[in-house]
Parts: C-alpha cells; sequence; structure tokens
C-alpha cells in the first residue's frame, strides 16, 4: 500500500473512530518495547506465527520446488487453524461458507508470509513499515476479563511481530513501531479461543505466560499448577489469567479429553 492510501485509510479510521466516540492518535515512540509482553499473556496468535516463520525455514526449500506439498504440510500446522477459525472469523466471515474460497485465501496468505520473510532474510526489519500498537488513555478488562499491567498492547503488524521473535529479538525499537493511543481501549485476547481450538497442552501453555511474566516461577504437577516468584501485585495478576484461561483445558478439545487444571493457593 502506497503512503498516499496508508493516509488516506488512517484518516477514514480517525474519523469513523471520532463518529464513534472513541478517538485517537498517533504518539512518538520514545522507548524500547518488550515483544514477550505484547505476545503473552493476551495473544497467543503472535506465538503461533512465531512457530510458522520457524516451521517455513525449515521447510522453505519445499516451498519453492513444489508448492502444494508444502501447503499441504502447512494445513497441518496451528497457523492453519489460527487462519480458519479465527482470522477469517474476524475480518473475512464469508469465506467459512466456501471451502473453495478459504483454501484459496490461506494459500494466499501462506505467498505473503513467504515473501515477509524473504524480505526480512534480505533486508531486516523494514522501518519504513512500522508495526502499530495501540494504547489507551482508558484500558478496560479484555473480553474474556482479563486486566493487565501493560502500558502497550499489540494491534497491527503481529507477522512481523513474529518475525523478530523468530530471529531471537525481545525488544521493538523505538524506530520499528507507532503508537495509537485511544481515549478507550478493550485489549484482544485470543488466548482462551485458541486453546480451545488447539492440542495445546498445559506444559506448553505455562510457557507462553513466562514468556510474559519472567519473573513468575510456575510448576505444574498431576494438572495443579502453582504460582511463585515475583512481586505479590503480580502473581495475583498471573493467577487471574490462569483462572480464565485454564477453563478451557478443563473442556473437551478437538477430540482431546478434558485436562485437568487447577490452582494451588501461593502466599
Amino acid at each position: 500500500m502506497t503512503s498516499a492510501r496508508l493516509l488516506a485509510a488512517d484518516m477514514r479510521d480517525r474519523l469513523r473512530s471520532a463518529v464513534q466516540g472513541n478517538p485517537w492518535r498517533y504518539e512518538p515512540a520514545r522507548r524500547p518495547v518488550s515483544i514477550h509482553e505484547i505476545a503473552s499473556p493476551l495473544r497467543y496468535d503472535i506465538a503461533i506465527r512465531v512457530s510458522y516463520f520457524r516451521f517455513h525455514g525449515v521447510h522453505a526449500e519445499l516451498y519453492d520446488r513444489d508448492f502444494e506439498a508444502y501447503l499441504e504440510r502447512a494445513r497441518e500446522h496451528a497457523y492453519y487453524v489460527w487462519f480458519t477459525s479465527l482470522w477469517a472469523r474476524i475480518f473475512a466471515p464469508h469465506l467459512l461458507d466456501d471451502e473453495v474460497a478459504l483454501a484459496r485465501a490461506f494459500a494466499d496468505r501462506v505467498r505473503r508470509t513467504a515473501d515477509l520473510a524473504a524480505s526480512f532474510a534480505r533486508r531486516g526489519f523494514d522501518t519504513r513499515r512500522p508495526v502499530t500498537l495501540f494504547a489507551g488513555r482508558f484500558v478496560h478488562p479484555t473480553a474474556t476479563g482479563k486486566r493487565v499491567s501493560r502500558d502497550v498492547y499489540a494491534g497491527d503488524g503481529c507477522h512481523r511481530l513474529a518475525l523478530l521473535l523468530a530471529a531471537g529479538e525481545s525488544e521493538l525499537e523505538p524506530s520499528q513501531y507507532r503508537l495509537k493511543r485511544f481515549r478507550s481501549l478493550v485489549p484482544v485476547d485470543t488466548t482462551p479461543f485458541l486453546i480451545q481450538r488447539l492440542d495445546l497442552s498445559v506444559h506448553e501453555y505455562l510457557e507462553f505466560i513466562r514468556f510474559g511474566y519472567p519473573t513468575v516461577t510456575l510448576e505444574a504437577e498431576g494438572g495443579r499448577v502453582t504460582v511463585g516468584g515475583a512481586a505479590a501485585g503480580t502473581r495475583r495478576e498471573v493467577q487471574a489469567v490462569l483462572e480464565i484461561d485454564g477453563a478451557q483445558f478443563a473442556r473437551p478439545r478437538r477430540g482431546m479429553e478434558a485436562e485437568p487444571f487447577s490452582l494451588e493457593p501461593s502466599d
């Protein structure tokens, strides 16, 4: 998209938000931001994209040699579940009633993702297209009920966030993002939805939570999880997150039986 089209899209978005009573403005990016905390605990979809970029790195030769064979393997990755059950549901619900169109859209997404990976490998992060992070004057709990102590949240450009993580980067530099501050913000939480649709184990889930809370210790035994370390406020926050997400493990998921998940009281 050209700069002129991006500016026009921004103006339309700004006017629409103002009319709806939730105006926003861009603010300068002043400091590095932890990508880990942007992803965890709310955006498991970013973790899926990190995994997919690593998958693509392993299978890049197959992508170049036999796209259909590559695509068949890509459909077995959690990336396909994310695209078909979450992305399409939100941004292109008409695809859910058309299997052929949905398959074509996924193939197009796979090609765009491969092109992005190739561009990143050649030139690194393109600062002409910064990631957009969201902030709010008033930040409300997520629709799932979580309230987390973050200043900024994932907005637009999550594939590029995932590329940085896959490359071993842990921070987003000021030149790599712009900050879009709303009057009122309800952060997006994709994690419970994706737990329910993936064969994600409790162990894998806790690794994701540690990603965003490195000072917290999480021990799991027999489905009972203990939260330790860190300050008391952080422990309470993590416990509240685990209570919401843990409920998904107590339900059958994608043909899997319910998995025990409960919290042990901590000091």
